[in-house]
Formats: structure tokens, C-alpha cells, sequence
């Protein structure tokens, strides 16, 4: 009923019907593939993982600062100690108790 009857081409009706079914079924598949190549796309030029890795490195930054304070804050509670107990061997126990 549909064959095509070319001399170069000789189709029966059942390879057009292989041949409809085939492409119906590609269709939705390609348009799949195509719609999540292009959300993979969108994702990668947005760069979200350039975003992350700044915010991490802020975060790095930030730590390697309060660590420094804190050394500093250290160093500085570690002289005033060292010289308390300096004086403290210096002066004679009476006026260490205020007697």
C-alpha cells in the first residue's frame, strides 16, 4: 500500500513501518539528550564550583588571620607572665604577702 517502487529503491510496506516506528522513538530520545546537554552547559558556564572555591578560600583566609591573633595574644601572655614571676623571685616574701 505505502512500498515505494523506484528502480533503485525497493521498500516493502513493513520497512516503512520499521522505519516510522524507529524515527518515533528517536525523536523523544534525542530531544532528552539535547535538553540535559544543554542544562549541563547553563551549569558549567555559571561556574557555581568557582563560586565554592572563593568562599572556601575567604574561609582559609579568615582562619589564617585569627590564628595569627591568637599567636600574638599568646606571645604577648607569655612575656607578661615570664616577667611576673621574675619580679616575683625578686621580692622578698614579706612583700609579696603585704605583711
Amino acid at each position: 500500500m505505502f512500498g515505494c517502487h523506484f528502480a533503485f529503491l525497493d521498500v516493502s510496506d513493513n520497512m516503512v513501518a520499521v522505519f516510522t516506528m524507529a524515527i518515533a522513538f528517536m525523536v523523544p530520545i534525542v530531544a532528552v539528550l539535547t535538553k540535559h546537554q544543554q542544562k549541563m552547559a547553563l551549569i558549567l558556564k555559571q561556574g557555581s564550583s568557582d563560586h565554592h572555591v572563593d568562599k572556601l578560600a575567604a574561609d582559609v583566609e579568615q582562619l589564617r588571620s585569627m590564628v595569627a591573633q591568637q599567636t600574638i595574644l599568646l606571645d604577648n601572655l607569655a612575656q607578661s607572665q615570664k616577667q611576673l614571676a621574675l619580679s616575683l623571685q625578686q621580692a622578698p616574701t614579706s612583700e609579696r604577702i603585704n605583711v
